[in-house]
C-alpha cells in the first residue's frame, strides 16, 4: 500500500509539473499587412476620394448652372427693355446683347461637357479657376451692355 500510495504521489506529481509547465497560452502574433491589403485598402481610400471630389464638382456645376440661368433671365429682361428704347439705342446695344447671350451659351456648353470624374485636387482647381473667370467675364459683359443702353438713352434725351 505505501508502494500505491508513492505511486499516485509521483503520478499526480509528474501530472502537476507537466501542468504547470505548460505555462501561459502563446499569445497569436500580428499579421504584418500584406500587398494585397494594402493595395485594396489603398484602392478603397481614392474611390472614396473619387466620390467626394466627384460631388463636389457635380455641386458646383449645379451652382454654376444656377448663375447661368439668372444671366440667361437679365438677357431676357434687358432685350425687353431694348426693345422700348429709341431705334438707334435698339441697333447700339442689340449686337452687345447678341454676344452677351452667345458667351452664356457657350459657357453652358463648356461646363455641360466637364469631365465630373476628375478627381484631383488640380484638376478641381483648374475647374474652379476657369468657371470664375468666366462667370467674371460674363459680368462685364452684361455690365457693358446696361452702360450702352444707359448712354444711348442719355444720348436720345439731350
Amino acid at each position: 500500500m505505501k508502494a500505491l500510495t508513492t505511486l499516485l504521489l509521483a503520478v499526480a506529481f509528474a501530472f502537476g509539473t507537466v501542468a504547470c509547465s505548460k505555462g501561459p497560452e502563446p499569445v497569436p502574433e500580428k499579421s504584418q499587412p500584406t500587398f494585397d491589403d494594402v493595395k485594396k485598402q489603398s484602392e478603397e481610400a481614392l474611390k472614396t476620394i473619387g466620390d467626394f471630389t466627384s460631388d463636389k464638382l457635380k455641386a458646383y456645376q449645379k451652382q454654376l448652372f444656377a448663375k447661368l440661368d439668372e444671366m440667361d433671365k437679365k438677357v431676357v429682361e434687358l432685350q425687353g427693355k431694348m426693345e422700348q428704347q429709341a431705334p438707334h439705342v435698339q441697333e447700339k446695344v442689340r449686337e452687345k446683347l447678341k454676344d452677351l447671350a452667345a458667351k452664356i451659351k457657350e459657357a453652358r456648353a463648356k461646363f455641360s461637357d466637364t469631365d465630373l470624374t476628375a478627381n484631383s485636387a488640380e484638376s478641381w482647381e483648374k475647374l474652379k479657376a476657369g468657371a470664375e473667370t468666366l462667370l467674371s467675364d460674363l459680368g462685364k459683359a452684361y455690365k457693358d451692355v446696361l452702360d450702352a443702353m444707359q448712354e444711348s438713352s442719355k444720348g436720345a434725351q439731350r
